[in-house]
Formats: structure tokens, sequence, C-alpha cells
């Protein structure tokens, strides 16, 4: 058999019927118009002036899914009896789309879908680095009573928060970034390297500071320096004096330029640690 049927009008001239064949059972293709002249089917091809609904025919026993398109001619068929395709396009001629399958399950297309994924996303109104623009969306954490497993670098994560929804924030930087340095004991007046430079366009930034002179009488002013240039100062008495410091606001270094430290009293024995972290 094939696809359409001949019948005799009210005058008694043929008439050609649009209608697919399934098995010998013809179903007819239907058009639905004047619905804001938005909704058509078939070859009512179109150049939309305002956004458009386009509806392909039903067919409930094809099992073969084919090309939905307003102007495939007669082909337009759904790939199950319980599949429905509406095809929507905007007033340039984009496609937009809202598929039901056979299992219930929905999918809307909104302009390109990811390659990743194929199905809808939601995402902000402004990109990393953008402007931001529109109202924000209310966002929500992972509660944990252990650490996550790790993930690789680049990757997405969730914030953490405890059992009570407490947000967990990690002090002034991620752990990899986090440093540490001890001197030997400085003896002489010389700099001596507390923290290498961190590399081209990357500063050291000191968070904390313990200096102990252990020499038994030589009192020594003690200078923490960004290369040579001096960003704190302070006083370590003889005997096993000296401070232990946190800085409210961290010493920020210049962008790859080593952390020193240096005695202005010559015989003493200063040791000098620090800690801080890395960033640009």
């Amino acid at each position: 058999m094939a696809d359409n049927i001949t019948v005799k009008n009210s005058a008694g001239v043929d008439t050609t019927v649009r209608t697919t064949d399934t098995a010998g059972v013809h179903t007819p293709h239907h058009i639905v118009e004047n619905l804001n002249d938005a909704i058509k089917t078939d070859d009512a091809a179109f150049t939309p002036a305002t956004t458009k609904v386009v509806m392909a025919g039903f067919e409930f026993d094809d099992t073969t899914p084919d090309a939905v398109d307003e102007g495939d001619a007669g082909a337009a068929r759904m790939s199950s009896r319980r599949e429905v395709y509406v095809q929507i396009r905007d007033a340039a001629g984009n496609e937009r789309g809202l598929n039901v399958d056979a299992s219930n399950r929905i999918a809307v297309t909104v302009g390109s879908l990811p390659a990743s994924t194929n199905t809808i996303e939601v995402v902000g109104d402004a990109a990393h680095d953008a402007v931001i623009a529109g109202n924000p969306v209310r966002i929500g954490g992972h509660a944990r009573n252990a650490d996550i497993t790790s993930v690789a670098n680049g990757d997405t994560a969730n914030f953490i928060t405890d059992l009570q929804g407490k947000q967990v924030v990690m002090p002034f930087a991620v752990p990899d970034l986090l440093w540490q340095g001890v001197t030997a004991a400085i003896t002489g007046t010389s700099d001596t390297a507390v923290k290498a430079a961190a590399g081209v366009g990357v500063r050291n930034y000191v968070t904390s500071l313990t200096v102990i002179n252990s020499h038994a009488s030589v009192d020594t002013v003690v200078e923490i320096k960004d290369g040579t240039t001096v960003i704190h100062r302070g006083f370590a008495k003889s005997g096993g004096g000296g401070y232990t410091i946190t800085f409210p606001t961290p010493l920020k270094g210049t962008a790859n330029t080593a952390i020193n430290a240096a005695c202005l009293t010559t015989g003493a024995n200063v040791y000098v640690s620090a800690s801080g972290y890395t960033a640009p």
C-alpha cells in the first residue's frame, strides 16, 4: 500500500487526501491554523515574523522516527505511539523544541544544546569575569561531618557546610598554596631567606611570624624584608626572648620576590619561622 488516498468530492471529482499508510490503515494529516497564525503542520512553509509553533503530525504505530519539519512532505512522524514532538521557531527562524518520549520524559531545547549532555541546562546571567547582570540565584552547600574525596584540578566541587549549614571556609587560600618557612640560626646582619620567590606574577603573603633569640646576652632588632625592602621590625631579647605575631592583614610581598630576615646586631642567635600563602 502507499500513502494518500483518492476520494470523490460533492461534485463527483476525484480529490487526493493526504494520509500515512501503516499496515493498510490510513491516518489523515491535519492542519491547525488561525491560532494567531502561529500553528501549522506539513507543507505550510513560512518565514516567521514572530515566534511560531509548528506541530508535526501524529503516527501512532510508526516505529521508525523521521526528521520533523513543517516543510517535510508528509514524512513528519513520531517514533512511537506515545511520542509527540513540538517544534518552535523564533523570529529569526531558529529552532526550539519540546519532546515527550515513550517514557513520558520531557526534553526542552532552548538554543543550542551542550554536546556533553544534550539536555537543557540552567545558566546564570553573566559568565566569570563579565559584568554581573540580573538577580542572584540562591545556592546550597553540602553538609558533611568528614572531608569529601578530592576532585581534579579545574573540576566542579560542592561548597562544604557542617551539619547545621554553617559554611566551612579555609582562611586565605587553598591548602596547596599555603607555605611555611624556617631559617637556620642568624648570627650576622646579612639577609637570610625565610621563603623563596614564588614565581613570575606571584606574591608571598606572610600571615604569622615567630622570632626567637637564643643568645645568652646579645639583644637585637629583627627585620622582615620583601627582598631588600623592610616590611616589618621587631625586637628579640637575649636569653630566649622574641615574639610571635599573627597579622590581621597579611604582609604583602612583591611578585617573584623572596621574604628575607635580618638582624641589626651581630652576635645574636636568632631563628625566624613564618607561614603564609602565595597569590597574585
